[in-house]
């Protein structure tokens, strides 16, 4: 590679080093985790208390504090996530190598490595299509407040009566609407559950990943000039 091409990708290498990415990991298995899992578990409790409590048309002139809070704090965390899954995807992209017809292995351990970071930003946004691996869709993600405000909405309306174009107030005769309101509060702490638990899960196959293969993903091939491209 010639010198100035070799500068510019050797300063990147340097800026995201693998204490970079290091830490990103050490944090997620010190700390993120059990805070998913203390999320997931504080879900189950809050969604089994919605699904106890009687509903009236009362429940639909205020949304539940609790529930767009848990969602709220949720959202904070998996865009903490996110950033910091693209700290860990910079330190090892950078460090692909000029591609070869030979000795790949490590090449193709970081590619895999890569789309494991794919895969969890997938779930962190709530994608609906799966990876494209095969994997499970989120279950729900960084947007699941307003998906849930956007519901709820809909079905207050039905509650409270919407104003019509003759300005007059048309209310739902249906008798399950309040259990549809109930519903929607309840799933939206399922789907909180659900995902944080999912989002712990993949965070402790990547953080496996990371441990047994990180020689690889920082240096991929053995060749003592590929450590060094300036």
């Amino acid at each position: 590679m010639p010198p100035k091409r070799g500068a510019l990708a050797q300063a990147i290498r340097d800026t995201f080093t693998e204490e970079a990415s290091l830490a990103v990991v050490e944090e997620w298995s010190s700390k993120v985790v059990s805070d998913l899992e203390a999320r997931a578990s504080n879900a189950h409790h809050a969604w089994l208390e919605v699904l106890a409590k009687p509903y009236t048309a009362d429940a639909a002139e205020t949304v539940p504090v609790t529930v767009v809070a848990s969602l709220r704090e949720f959202q904070g965390q998996l865009h903490d996530m996110y950033r910091a899954a693209e700290t860990i995807r910079t330190v090892i992209a950078c460090r692909i190598p000029e591609l070869k017809a030979e000795d790949n292995l490590g090449v193709e351990v970081q590619m895999t490595v890569l789309k494991m970071i794919d895969s969890l930003e997938g779930k962190l946004l709530g994608s609906s299509s799966g990876d494209k691996e095969g994997g499970a869709p989120g279950v729900a993600g960084m947007y699941a407040a307003r998906e849930y405000l956007a519901a709820r909405g809909s079905v207050e309306d039905k509650v409270l009566g919407k104003v019509s174009d003759d300005d007059k107030k048309t209310k739902s005769a249906a008798p399950s609407v309040l259990m549809e309101l109930q519903q929607i509060d309840a799933d939206a702490l399922l789907r909180l559950e659900l995902s944080a638990t999912q989002i712990s899960t993949q965070i402790r196959s990547f953080i496996n990943a990371y441990a047994v293969n990180w020689k690889k993903l920082i240096q991929p091939r053995s060749n003592a000039s590929e450590k060094s491209i300036s």
